[in-house]
C-alpha cells in the first residue's frame, strides 16, 4: 500500500515542463517566421580540374547581423566526390570567414541488393555575419573531370538544432522521473508476490 513517491514528483514537474515546452515552441515559431531565409547569391558552374582560386561576386548581405548558409549541390554526382573550400570575404573590413563543403555519393549492387551512401548536398552555417558587400573565394576539387555544381547562399536561415537540444534537456528530468515511477511500481509488485 506504499504510495509511489515518484508519481507525486512527476505530477509536480509536469505543469512546469508543459509551460517550458509551450514557450520553446513559441520562440521557435517566432524565429522561424521572422527569419528572412533570403537567397543573396547563387553560382552554378561545370568545374574543370583546376588549382586556381575563383573570386565570385560581389553581392550584398543586408539587414541585421545574422547567419549565412552556404550550400553545395552536386546533382549529377555519381560514384564520386566533390569538394569546395574557400572563404567569405568582406573587402571593406578585410575579414575572411573560411568554409569547406564536401559531397560524395556512391551506389551499386552487392549480392543482389542495391545500396547507396553519402549525399549530393552539404551545408555550412556561418554565424553572426554583419551586413555588407561580400565576395566568395572558392577552390573546387573533384574526382570527376567535368562536375557540375551549384553554390547558393542564403541569409538569416532558421536553425533547428538549438530547438532539439533544448527539447532534449527539458525532457530529461521528466523522462528520468517517469522511469523511476515505473521502476518503483515494478519493485512494489515484485515485493507483493
Amino acid at each position: 500500500h506504499q504510495p509511489n513517491p515518484y508519481a507525486q514528483r512527476l505530477k509536480a514537474i509536469m505543469p512546469v515542463y508543459l509551460i517550458a515546452l509551450a514557450l520553446l515552441i513559441g520562440f521557435q515559431f517566432f524565429f522561424a517566421t521572422s527569419n528572412q531565409q533570403k537567397m543573396v547569391f547563387r553560382h552554378e558552374k561545370v568545374s574543370e580540374k583546376s588549382d586556381s582560386l575563383t573570386v565570385l561576386g560581389p553581392f550584398e548581405v543586408t539587414g541585421r547581423s545574422s547567419n549565412v548558409e552556404l550550400r553545395l549541390e552536386t546533382p549529377g554526382l555519381d560514384n564520386s566526390w566533390f569538394e569546395v573550400e574557400g572563404y567569405l570575404h568582406n573587402p571593406k573590413t578585410n575579414q575572411n570567414r573560411d568554409f569547406r563543403l564536401t559531397t560524395e555519393y556512391y551506389y551499386g549492387v552487392s549480392d543482389g541488393e542495391q545500396w547507396s551512401e553519402g549525399s549530393r548536398n552539404d551545408t555550412k552555417l556561418l554565424n553572426n555575419v554583419p551586413a555588407g558587400t561580400y565576395e566568395l573565394a572558392v577552390l573546387a576539387y573533384q574526382n570527376d573531370p567535368m562536375a557540375r555544381y551549384i553554390l547558393p547562399i542564403h541569409r538569416d536561415v532558421t536553425v533547428m538544432s538549438n530547438f532539439w537540444i533544448i527539447l532534449i534537456i527539458l525532457s530529461l528530468p521528466v523522462g528520468y522521473t517517469a522511469l523511476q515511477k515505473s521502476s518503483f511500481k515494478k519493485r512494489k509488485w515484485q515485493d507483493a508476490g
